[in-house]
């Protein structure tokens, strides 16, 4: 988490429009910080979170913070965010840009501890927890009623209030319908990108722990 909040203010800082009409800001809220900067981001959100590609607004205070010590390489500070997050199993991070400003949302708890304080209902929060039990994988209507004990009508109810706050999509029709989290493409597109590392990681632990 240190890592990617450092990265979060320097990624403002370098990429803030300061000519722009928006402020600069930096807050720490309960669940999670969110940083906000002027100015429409350069590249396209979906590649934030990826190596894919960069474009500094601001060679001059981007140079000074690599010259610092305090920049990542090229591109790397998204990854790093999102990497965070991964592996400490919170909810995954989200940015937003338009004309005037972008944001960016690092959570600091797990996807079901973001929505405490909010009008979600104890049945809700079963189906969400069995749902990041298995693995954040996609759940049949069935397959919910087994793992949180609840009738079928209770299923369909809190379903149905989850799918309308947007905190699960359903996917599929008919007896094939199943539901899941929602992952925004820059999302979708992070999680390929780390893939790699994060396996080597395992699999360099496992190596240590059994020699």
């Amino acid at each position: 988490m240190e890592v990617a909040l450092r990265e979060a203010i320097i990624n403002m800082l370098m990429h803030a429009d300061y000519y722009g009409d928006a402020p600069i800001k930096a807050e720490a809220n309960i669940n999670f910080y969110n940083f906000t900067n002027p100015g429409k981001m350069k590249i396209p959100s979906q590649d934030f979170f990826t190596t894919n590609s960069t474009k500094t607004r601001n060679p001059v205070i981007s140079k000074l913070f690599v010259q610092m010590g305090d920049g990542e390489r090229a591109g790397q500070g998204g990854e790093k965010i999102y990497e965070a997050a991964v592996t400490s199993n919170f909810r995954l991070p989200s940015i937003s840009t338009n004309i005037e400003q972008t944001n960016l949302k690092i959570w600091k708890v797990a996807y079901l501890g973001s929505f405490d304080g909010e009008s979600i209902d104890d049945n809700e929060k079963g189906i969400l927890k069995s749902i990041m039990v298995s693995g954040n994988t996609m759940l049949s209507h069935k397959e919910i009623e087994s793992s949180t004990g609840l009738s079928r009508a209770f299923v369909t109810n809190a379903l149905n209030s989850l799918m309308d706050k947007g905190i699960l999509i359903k996917y599929g029709k008919a007896r094939s319908t199943k539901y899941g989290i929602p992952s925004s493409e820059e999302q979708l597109m992070a999680q390929l990108q780390i893939m790699p590392s994060l396996f080597r990681r395992i699999n360099s632990r496992f190596v240590k722990k059994n020699k």
